[in-house]
């Protein structure tokens, strides 16, 4: 009867459990996407280098002569204390930055000092440490609530998105574009980029413009859930279709995103306007690109003021729990390759099994001895 629930166990619950766990791994691949999270440092902090005592870490031995049963003399270290009294720990001055969220997170000591110098306030704390030489302290900038002094952390993070892992009306994946375009329009988060401005054909965008909306961006990040990002194109070369080209590359926005897309000439004219978001009401859309539309001449500046005004009214972020009743469409090659590998795993077990049980037959059998 255990040699009946070895071989089950080898040749049906072992393919069962592996392709599970592959079935599983795959699935997770296919929902998992990255984001980007704004959010800003609310304030910074200054540690000085200080210095502790420990405990000793380094053991002293002696030596010691011991007799055995056999009346051989032999010799073995034993341990014999520490070398110090103490050992002393360096701790090097650092600079963190404590985010909105309320998670600390390393900066640079250029980045201390510039945003201590814009905020103008710096306080010192007295950290009473118990030290040997050096008694390090703290210091302390806070945010002054200016926007043009928000210190913006983006950060990326995974979230499920089954929408692009199953065959319904949201999902674009079906709609194919050629490998040029298909690189030529990757999302900025799989080219590591955390810049909020692109330029396609043009160059009409400052590095001021792309600080101002990144500041925004974390102004609104963590209240909204939003993500800004802003996309300039040469209207002589791209109409406003190229917008399902990026939809299609990306197989649709990320949930968080409010992408805003400018075609202009060569005089900086505004030639048309077109938003993506999972919005379900889509009058910021319309709010934004009759207000880029006013414009008449682009200015990047203006146009994150107007994010800036328009998000706090009628951004409101879908939530991804609205398409749970969605199923995931696993590929064809998964089922084979699960397939494939349990009957290379069965073949295996016709050649592994046999002496595993003979074996074990062999542990099992009584053993008889002749008187």
């Amino acid at each position: 009867m255990k040699e009946i629930a070895i071989a089950f166990a080898f040749t049906i619950t072992l393919p069962i459990i592996l392709s599970t766990m592959m079935w599983f791994i795959v699935k997770q691949s296919l929902v998992s996407y990255k984001e980007y999270w704004n959010n800003k440092i609310e304030e910074v902090d200054y540690y000085e280098s200080w210095d502790e005592e420990v405990p000793c870490r380094h053991p002293k031995y002696r030596t010691e002569t011991y007799t055995d049963s056999d009346g051989h003399t032999h010799t073995r270290e034993v341990f014999d204390g520490y070398k110090h009294l103490y050992d002393v720990d360096d701790h090097p001055e650092r600079w963190e930055g404590i985010v909105d969220s309320g998670d600390a997170v390393d900066i640079t000591q250029g980045e201390y000092d510039l945003y201590k110098g814009l905020w103008g306030n710096s306080t010192f704390i007295d950290m009473n440490r118990h030290y040997h030489s050096k008694d390090g302290d703290k210091y302390f900038s806070s945010w002054n609530n200016q926007i043009m002094s928000i210190f913006p952390y983006t950060s990326i993070h995974t979230y499920k998105n089954k929408v692009r892992a199953s065959h319904s009306i949201f999902n674009y994946s079906d709609k194919k574009v050629n490998k040029e375009i298909e690189e030529l329009f990757k999302h900025p988060i799989n080219k590591n980029s955390f810049e909020v401005f692109f330029n396609y054909g043009v160059n009409v965008t400052t590095v001021a413009e792309n600080d101002y909306l990144r500041k925004v961006n974390a102004l609104l990040g963590r209240a909204k859930e939003i993500h800004c990002m802003v996309f300039l194109m040469d209207s002589e070369k791209y109409d406003q279709s190229v917008t399902n080209d990026f939809r299609y590359v990306w197989n649709g926005p990320n949930k968080n995103e409010l992408d805003i897309f400018i075609g202009v000439n060569k005089d900086k004219d505004v030639v048309w306007c077109d938003i993506m978001s999972w919005c379900d009401d889509t009058t910021i859309h319309a709010k934004i690109r009759q207000a880029i539309f006013d414009l008449k001449k682009y200015n990047g500046m203006k146009i994150v003021d107007i994010v800036k005004d328009m998000v706090p009214q009628y951004w409101s972020r879908k939530h991804f729990r609205d398409f749970k009743y969605l199923s995931i469409d696993m590929p064809m090659w998964v089922s084979i390759i699960c397939i494939l590998a349990s009957i290379a795993w069965n073949i295996g077990c016709a050649f592994m099994l046999p002496p595993i049980l003979e074996d074990f037959r062999e542990k099992r059998r009584p053993n008889y001895y002749r008187c």
